[in-house]
């Protein structure tokens, strides 16, 4: 029987590390799921279809800044593994203000941005003014939620997961108690539901400053400016690669679920909201697969700056095996409860409709992508965030683009076919590039 390595990552360290992420992360498409279906039981199906396209839009502007909080967390974690807690207080410090800038950045060009990018998505005329009313207002809180990025991906960095989650379910409960008041009490419909956002990210910024506060304090560690770190020159241009690379990367993958919207918005109005209830569930999927890719992020990362290649080696073979047992039973979830779930979405017969006519597209998403998700973790960790842009290039204009093109006939079908597609060989392009790295051995199992 093989003895373990005192350093190789167990099983249950990485269920530590991932169950409080799993259940965060399937607390952030609340907010979209909330929007969705309390709008999809109004008598009109304009204000989904306004919150699918305004939310898209979000998602490719808001999204492609996800490079903070994936940044954040791994060079924390390899700071934590080297024990240079100096460069801890200069990342958060750095990354922070790095979110500051963005985020009034995008207030001060939002009005410019905005009526052009969704003239490009080109939904039908009744829904553009709502979906623009809805991203200018979500727009408000840009400087907050890119501030949260980087604060939950400092908690993770330190391989703490449960900040993160008590962080996250106070944002996205208030969300739906906000949305409930707004959409329903107050009758706002699409505006609402961009209030209720904005409050809660809003509240959620403030909690996790003050969350960061305290935990500092009871470890005994100066929030002070360690100014040597923060304004290192070298330091500074680490920083900017790995964020230009996880920029690269992020923005071609948004770019893919933009153009998914746009062309739902082209395919009509029921094809726009039922894809976006399909959407919605892809977004749990996605959430429920990166719990174990943030537990390979913190585990990898942490192994990283320790040297510890058998600890390196063990997080990424157990997390996987974890990802895997994780998309059979989301698969089997789906199967299973198809009707149940559409109904949670809509009562509109015309999307119901829709939505059970391509839903089978869903039961497998799980299965094809995971390892995707899951290789995602170990390369942000490793700190071998180039590969994932250029796979990530590969993807998009080697496999999406060409099948869309060539499956135009079929049409929304068509559609899923390439982002299905799509999604499983960003898992492949990874693994290559993985064993012509570093060679995984599978007997740390």
């Amino acid at each position: 029987m093989r003895q373990k390595s005192k350093s190789e990552v167990s099983h249950s360290q990485i269920f530590h590390l991932a169950w409080p992420m799993i259940i965060s992360n399937l607390t952030v498409p609340l907010l979209g799921i909330v929007d969705t279906a309390i709008l999809g039981h109004l008598d009109n199906s304009i204000y989904l279809a306004a919150v699918a396209t305004g939310s898209g839009l979000l998602t490719f502007l808001l999204w492609s800044f996800g490079f903070l909080k994936m940044g954040t967390s791994g060079i924390v974690a390899r700071a934590y593994g080297a024990k240079d807690f100096n460069q801890i207080i200069a990342c958060l410090w750095q990354s922070g203000t790095l979110a500051l800038v963005l985020g009034v950045a995008l207030l001060g060009v939002q009005w410019l941005l905005f009526p052009v990018l969704i003239k490009l998505i080109n939904p039908n005329p009744e829904v553009f003014p709502l979906a623009l009313e809805y991203a200018q207002i979500r727009m408000l809180a840009a400087p907050f939620t890119l501030a949260n990025y980087v604060i939950v991906g400092w908690f993770i960095g330190r391989q703490n997961t449960k900040i993160p989650l008590l962080l996250l379910v106070v944002i996205n409960v208030l969300n739906i108690i906000f949305d409930y008041a707004f959409i329903v009490g107050w009758d706002l419909k699409s505006e609402g539901a961009a209030w209720a956002s904005v409050l809660a990210d809003v509240l959620g910024c403030l909690l996790g400053l003050v969350l960061i506060y305290r935990f500092l304090l009871n470890d005994g560690i100066e929030l002070k400016v360690p100014f040597a770190s923060v304004f290192n020159k070298s330091a500074f241009r680490k920083l900017f690669q790995i964020n230009s690379d996880l920029f690269i990367r992020t923005s071609f993958l948004l770019g893919v679920l933009l153009f998914f919207n746009s062309q739902s918005a082209r395919l009509g109005q029921d094809i726009l909201s039922a894809n976006a209830i399909l959407l919605q569930i892809v977004a749990v999927i996605s959430y429920g697969l990166d719990g174990f890719a943030h537990a390979a992020e913190a585990l990898v990362g942490k192994a990283t700056g320790a040297k510890d290649d058998r600890a390196f080696q063990s997080a990424c073979v157990k997390s996987g095996i974890w990802a895997l047992i994780t998309a059979i039973a989301l698969s089997i979830v789906l199967l299973i409860g198809q009707s149940s779930i559409i109904q949670l979405f809509t009562d509109i017969p015309s999307v119901m409709a829709v939505a059970e006519q391509y839903y089978f597209w869903l039961i497998g998403f799980a299965l094809v992508s995971f390892l995707g998700y899951h290789l995602d973790g170990i390369f942000i960790g490793w700190g071998e965030v180039k590969f994932m842009r250029i796979s990530m290039i590969f993807c998009t204009l080697g496999v999406f683009f060409p099948v869309w093109y060539l499956t135009q006939s079929m049409g929304n079908h068509g559609l899923w076919l390439a982002f299905l597609l799509f999604n499983f060989f960003r898992g492949v392009s990874l693994l290559v590039f993985l064993n012509s790295k570093k060679r995984i051995n599978l007997g740390v199992i």
